[in-house]
């Protein structure tokens, strides 16, 4: 995964995460994982988030993993007149 993919998907995690009121503890929790430093450095691209984390947050947010990689295919295209 490259950079921008991985700090694309972090800042949608951070910016769903707290849309929701969530802390990076209780989202960690709620995954299985025992601390907040892993949503930590995936919330900062810093790290590469597996499929499995990746669909356990998405659930856990709401959310679908489209929406979390920044390709969320329900937004209607624009109509452009030519």
């Amino acid at each position: 995964m490259n950079e921008d993919t991985k700090k694309q998907i972090g800042a949608n995690i951070r910016i769903k995460r707290e849309e929701l009121g969530l802390s990076q503890e209780q989202l960690a929790k709620s995954i299985g994982k025992q601390t907040a430093t892993y949503i930590a450095f995936i919330e900062k691209g810093e790290r590469n988030v597996t499929t499995v984390d990746l669909m356990s947050i998405a659930k856990q947010l709401g959310t679908t993993i489209a929406s979390l990689v920044g390709e969320d295919k329900t937004k209607k295209p624009s109509v452009i007149d030519a």
